[in-house]
């Protein structure tokens, strides 16, 4: 049944795109609501004509934050012709990537040693790690410091500074974390 649901998902997304549409997935499964007269799951069909592509980090020295990140992530950024003012991650579905602070803008940042957390930044990225702890206590060297949420679980997430002051979330395939 979960073969014949992929395929009718490819062929009405290939419909779509053929009527002009930027559809760039459609998701078919059962809903959660069930007729009322009847105990079969009815079928629903969610077509997304948006995902989320990359996501993309001003960064005051690229060269410390690639490494930290790169460090951090377990894989070296993809190399660009802009290197020096760019350095972008293949995470999978989505692209991780670091831009050098313009100098005009530059000039006017201070980062303080240890980096303040930037706790009013309208930006928060999340990262699905294996074990929150374990990649909690490996960071800790690279530069990284952990903030105790008290409405964060532990071993569930934990958000973290990194060298710059950005504040991310380690979050583990279980937690509640936007849904």
């Amino acid at each position: 049944m979960e073969s014949l649901i992929c395929r009718l998902s490819d062929l009405l997304c290939l419909h779509y795109r053929r009527l002009g549409s930027n559809v760039s997935q459609v998701r078919l499964g059962t809903s959660r609501r069930q007729h009322t007269r009847s105990s079969t799951a009815r079928f629903c069909c969610t077509i997304t004509h948006m995902q989320l592509r990359g996501a993309m980090l001003y960064v005051r020295d690229l060269e410390r934050m690639t490494r930290f990140y790169s460090d951090m992530l377990g894989i070296e950024a993809t190399i660009q012709s802009w290197t020096s003012t760019l350095a972008i991650f293949d995470t999978g579905d989505v692209r991780f990537a670091l831009h050098a602070i313009p100098a005009g803008i530059l000039e006017n940042i201070e980062i303080a040693c240890p980096p303040v957390p930037r706790e009013h930044e309208p930006v928060k990225l999340i990262f699905e790690v294996k074990d929150v702890e374990d990649e909690r206590e490996r960071l800790e060297p690279l530069g990284a410091r952990t903030l105790r949420r008290p409405w964060q679980q532990s071993g569930e997430a934990c958000d973290v500074v990194d060298p710059e002051g950005n504040i991310f979330q380690l979050c583990s395939s279980t937690a509640d974390v936007l849904r």
